[in-house]
């Protein structure tokens, strides 16, 4: 199961309310390649996994890629560019 940190949610609501999410648009996690990630606005899909914090969907990504976000942690930090999403086990 993927865990998101408090850090985490609240750069993941952050991004939404600067993009104008609306409340039933959440991020779309994708492989972009081989240990990276992406984020795209959009909206539930049927075969969907989704990660809500206080009613508010936050993150969504297919239901084929919980194997590999098993006991996967995303977090937010802190770098010289700026905030960042990072993913750890």
């Amino acid at each position: 199961m993927l865990t998101l940190t408090d850090r985490a949610k609240a750069e993941l609501k952050h991004i939404l309310h600067e993009n104008q999410g609306a409340t039933d648009d959440g991020l779309r996690l994708i492989l972009s390649q081989p240990g990276d990630f992406a984020l795209m606005l959009d909206k539930k899909q049927v075969n969907d996994k989704i990660v809500e914090d206080e009613g508010r969907i936050l993150l969504l990504y297919q239901k084929d890629m919980a194997r590999i976000l098993d006991n996967i942690v995303l977090d937010c930090q802190d770098t010289e560019k700026g905030k960042m999403l990072v993913i750890s086990k």
